[in-house]
């Protein structure tokens, strides 16, 4: 149970400052994962990847704040802070599995390829649609969960906040960035990596599958050269040594 101040998620500036604050860790790990890759994206197709993302992210976030109020509302224990930190939780895990899942799905349905917009700026607008559109389904089906599951929820929350549960500021600092700076940040990478094209692993599986293909003939064409070098060299050798003689 929850005994002194009550945590909420918007507690005038000082949330706003903390949500600022957020943001800013969120793109410096976005930016440091460019910065690090090899080889690296062209700067047009990074900011096309990372936008998508972007876009994912401050509905998340807003779903998230949303969310976090309305099981607050509905649930007679455990205030905003607790639920926001079940939502972090459960975004940054398993609702970016089930974010990538759908992803795939779209994939398979509508048979394009994420992050590549060879056919222009429509190929953007549709794929960043298409992943807010994962991330919404994704959301929405783990607040149903989260609600269908409220008791075990509560109950990882309070064990998690307990030591923060007399001073409503400090747990606000440890769920709104500390816990979301170590979750978005390892969210973010997983999700770059699934969002971006990946050029060099197709072309090295296709020339992989060149080598494959083209092995076995290669490979009797060596044989066979071995073979007509061994059954000449010594013939080589015995006409050399007649001359000599």
């Amino acid at each position: 149970m929850y005994t002194s101040e009550t945590c909420t998620i918007l507690p005038g500036v000082f949330g706003v400052v903390v949500q600022c604050l957020l943001v800013v860790v969120c793109l410096v790990a976005l930016v440091s994962k460019y910065a690090l890759e090899h080889p690296r994206r062209e700067l047009r197709i990074f900011l096309f990847d990372s936008s998508k993302q972007i876009y994912g992210a401050a509905i998340a976030h807003i779903l998230n704040m949303l969310g976090a109020t309305f099981l607050a509302q509905l649930q007679s224990d455990g205030d905003e802070c607790h639920w926001y930190w079940v939502q972090i939780m459960t975004d940054t895990t398993f609702g970016t599995l089930t974010a990538y899942s759908m992803l795939q799905l779209s994939i398979h349905l509508f048979q394009y390829e994420s992050g590549d917009y060879s056919k222009g700026i429509r190929s953007y607008w549709t794929q960043a649609c298409i992943w807010i559109w994962c991330v919404c389904c994704a959301k929405a089906l783990w607040i149903m969960i989260q609600w269908a599951t409220a008791s075990y929820m509560l109950m990882a929350a309070n064990f998690v906040l307990q030591p923060f549960v007399d001073n409503a500021h400090l747990m606000l600092v440890f769920v709104m960035i500390f816990t979301p700076t170590a979750m978005n940040v390892f969210q973010i990478l997983v999700t770059d990596q699934f969002l971006k094209k990946h050029v060099l692993q197709k072309k090295e599986s296709h020339q992989y599958a060149q080598v494959s293909l083209e092995s076995p003939t290669n490979l009797t064409t060596k044989i066979g050269q071995s073979v007509q070098s061994l059954v000449i060299s010594p013939t080589k050798r015995k006409g050399g040594s007649t001359e000599l003689d």
